[in-house]
């Protein structure tokens, strides 16, 4: 395969075990840090989680606007998304805490920095894996380009307890692995000279992530493929949706 091929084309037929830039405790915090800053523009222009969080998560929480309610962003990166919902509940008089996870601590202090205002927002150091050892519950479960992270035999597991704690709905978005998926970002050149790892680590993400096929595999390992949906959505996703507590669409 020649040069260019390979920069647009890979072979997507099973999942990558290539470890992300920015997974490596020995990467450069400044390349982090300023991967973690584009995370905004990124979730804005290049992923569904906005219209998702619109749709299955504030518009629940627009029902009740007298009860206070609670959400666990797993995987949170810098708090960007966190931060942008809790400004939408501020306007519109809901009352929401947010605890956001991540195992990086050079993370944590990304997002506590940027998330030091907000009240309502705890940045917890800790793994997802953890959530096996807790018996806290929250309304609403998020996680955005979180699962793709972590190796096969920790999916169902994790999975799992992602639906013990919820008490109404999560939503997991996560990219479709697809020929065109790959070749549309690695086609967005000019997010290689930002002196960050979107782009090395965007091309990574897409060759460790799923199809809608593995993604119904895994939840039948974990028990749970008849009660959550699987769709797609552009550009690049998909997403699982589990209703814990029967809430409508």
């Amino acid at each position: 395969m020649s040069l260019t091929n390979k920069m647009f084309f890979s072979d997507l037929s099973q999942r990558s075990t290539e470890t992300e830039l920015m997974d490596s405790r020995d990467s450069d915090v400044g390349q982090l840090f300023n991967t973690l800053g584009l995370f905004p523009t990124i979730n804005r222009w290049l992923t569904p989680c906005h219209r998702l969080i619109n749709h299955y998560i504030l518009s629940a929480m627009k029902s009740d606007r007298h009860r206070r309610w609670t959400l666990l962003d797993i995987g949170a990166g810098g708090g960007d998304l966190a931060r942008w919902l809790s400004d939408r509940c501020h306007r519109l008089g809901i009352h929401l805490d947010v605890t956001c996870l991540d195992h990086d601590p050079r993370v944590i202090e990304f997002a506590r920095q940027k998330c030091d205002s907000y009240a309502n927002i705890e940045v917890r150091h800790a793994k997802a894996q953890s959530l096996h050892g807790t018996d806290e519950q929250w309304d609403f479960v998020f996680a955005n380009h979180f699962l793709h992270h972590l190796h096969d035999e920790e999916l169902s597991p994790v999975l799992s307890k992602i639906a013990r704690v919820t008490k109404h709905r999560f939503v997991l978005s996560d990219i479709h692995r697809t020929g065109l998926t790959y070749l549309a970002f690695s086609s967005l050149l000019p997010l290689r000279w930002t002196r960050s790892f979107v782009y090395h680590d965007g091309r990574t993400s897409i060759r460790r992530a799923f199809t809608v096929a593995e993604c119904h595999q895994m939840l039948a390992a974990a028990g749970m493929n008849g009660s959550v949906k699987v769709r797609r959505y552009l550009p690049g996703h998909l997403a699982m949706i589990g209703n814990v507590a029967g809430l409508g669409e």
